[in-house]
């Protein structure tokens, strides 16, 4: 009697922990892809219309510890101009299972993307503003759209201010040429 009270007992426990644990083991999920998606604008938070962006990340291959069978940096966003709102978009790109998707529970998606992401934003008169800015993304930034796992990566451009030597040089040289040429002349006039 014993033995078949303790087979019952354990059994019970063992449905209650998969009971319990199920829901949670239910929402963890690889990202199988991936997307970035944002917005550039001003400092005024009027759409940055002309500005070119590109997002590469790095794939990492089958084994994410081993560094010999990684890929490399892979495009996920070509160059393209974002439309008339600021906003820009990739396509959702398939990454291999084991790749740098980490199946921790990280709400709201269950899963997110370890991997380093590359920027470059150019202007409308295509000067690079951001060139190859990198970013290693937690967990709480990746948000739910048509791909499993997506990225929003925003960015404002920040007005122009500049140094103080930039300046500074060229009105101490006016004013250094201003008293030699009145000290010359003050001499000669002697």
């Amino acid at each position: 009697m014993t033995n078949k009270m303790t087979i019952i007992a354990v059994l019970a426990i063992g449905i209650a922990i998969v009971g319990l644990v199920s829901p949670v083991i239910g929402q963890m999920r690889p990202c199988l892809g991936v997307q970035v998606m944002g917005t550039i604008k001003y400092a005024d938070s009027s759409p940055a219309v002309g500005w070119d962006v590109q997002v590469d990340f790095y794939d990492y291959g089958d084994d994410i510890n081993n560094p010999n069978d990684d890929v490399g940096w892979v495009t996920l966003l070509d160059r393209t101009e974002v439309d008339s709102n600021g906003d820009y978009a990739s396509c959702c790109v398939f990454v291999p299972p084991g790749s740098g998707t980490f199946e921790d529970i990280c709400p709201p998606l269950g899963a997110f993307e370890n991997r380093n992401y590359r920027r470059w934003i150019w202007d409308q008169n295509d000067v690079e503003i951001i060139g190859g800015e990198e970013r290693l993304p937690e967990c709480g930034e990746w948000v739910e759209g048509d791909c499993t796992c997506v990225l929003e990566w925003n960015y404002v451009s920040q007005p122009y201010i500049p140094e103080f030597s930039t300046i500074a040089i060229p009105v101490v040289s006016i004013l250094g040429l201003l008293l030699f040429f009145n000290y010359r002349k003050r001499r000669g006039n002697k």
